[in-house]
């Protein structure tokens, strides 16, 4: 099976803590950014902080050295990040780089910091200050300048870590969830999705080049705010968001993610399917999911009507509606279902 035509990225579902009260059941929210109208996939999409892995900046060894220099050898990380239990994107590429549960982590914080100007980070001074459930930032006068020098080249972000005397906090970073676009899309991406959380909302600073605007909302304002088409979600955000909506305690969900990461990780690579002007995503678990599914199959395939079954996991797309369809299904890996709502 060759997958070699998905670009390997990592992204960032990062929630933080209400700073006051608020009438909402929600004590947190989620960070997303809407892509600018000129980007060359998903214009004006609401998506999570993210994007490709960089083959040299990302994977170089000189992170070792840095990690290295705070106390953190390389054994640390993969004692917490056993590969059994993992999907192929964190499997070892080439005995150069360093091992992907690093590389993918150091992509999410890049971009993220790239995008959004969230750089999450630590130093000597904020080490023992946090536990590693929660995430740390560090605050730069200089934000815009060093997001248009990472903009422009990726290394330039091990530099910056290295001249600030910090490293990147992949420790609080918790696997949550892999998703392939299917074949039937032209741009293709293996994703990684992180959940990472701060006890209050650092500052931000939307890159100008890609980003229209970034938002703060909580789970449920995401979902009326889709229902109402005022955003556009693709299907691996919605999914993810639905299954947020399960937790109203930002407490309860870090607690949730470290340590459900332990279980391990299943790969979503959607089966499309089409009817009429109606499109379906079977994902792994429903009955009608291929048993193999070859994900290189490209032409799309067409029904009558979307096959029902006893056993459901899917999502149906109807114009600008999505919804997601779960009956007898369980997830693995210890994970949750999402909630499902009307259109």
């Amino acid at each position: 099976m060759s997958l070699n035509k998905w670009r390997k990225s990592a992204s960032l579902l990062l929630v933080a803590k209400n700073a006051i009260a608020s009438t909402s059941q929600f004590n947190y929210k989620l960070l997303t950014l809407k892509r600018s109208s000129k980007s060359s996939t998903n214009p004006e999409v609401t998506v999570f902080p993210g994007g490709i892995l960089d083959n040299a900046a990302d994977t170089s060894k000189e992170w070792l050295n840095i990690f290295d220099n705070f106390g953190f050898p390389l054994e640390t990380f993969l004692s917490s990040n056993p590969i059994t239990t993992k999907p192929p994107i964190f499997l070892p590429q080439n005995p150069n780089e360093i091992p992907r549960c690093l590389s993918l982590r150091i992509t999410a914080i890049r971009e993220t910091f790239e995008e959004c100007g969230i750089l999450i980070c630590r130093n000597n001074t904020s080490k023992t200050s946090e536990r590693y459930n929660w995430s740390n930032h560090t605050t730069l006068d200089d934000v815009a300048m060093w997001q248009q020098k990472i903009h422009k080249n990726p290394n330039e972000f091990l530099n910056l870590c290295s001249h600030l005397e910090m490293y990147p906090d992949v420790l609080s970073l918790h696997d949550w969830s892999n998703w392939f676009t299917p074949a039937t899309i032209k741009a293709r991406f293996d994703t990684v999705f992180f959940l990472a959380a701060f006890r209050e909302a650092p500052p931000t600073v939307a890159e100008k080049n890609e980003v229209m605007h970034l938002q703060w909302s909580t789970p449920e304002e995401y979902e009326e705010e889709r229902k109402n088409q005022k955003i556009e979600l693709l299907v691996p955000q919605f999914y993810e968001i639905s299954r947020l909506r399960n937790f109203s305690d930002v407490n309860g969900l870090v607690l949730f993610a470290q340590d459900r990461a332990y279980s391990g990780l299943e790969k979503f690579f959607p089966y499309q399917i089409f009817s009429g002007k109606d499109a379906c995503m079977i994902l792994p678990g429903d009955d009608m999911y291929p048993q193999p599914y070859d994900p290189n199959e490209e032409e799309p395939k067409y029904f009558d009507s979307i096959p029902k079954s006893k056993v459901q996991h899917r999502v149906h797309i109807s114009s600008k509606n999505m919804q997601i369809e779960v009956q007898n299904y369980k997830p693995r890996f210890n994970h949750v279902l999402p909630l499902t709502s009307s259109k």
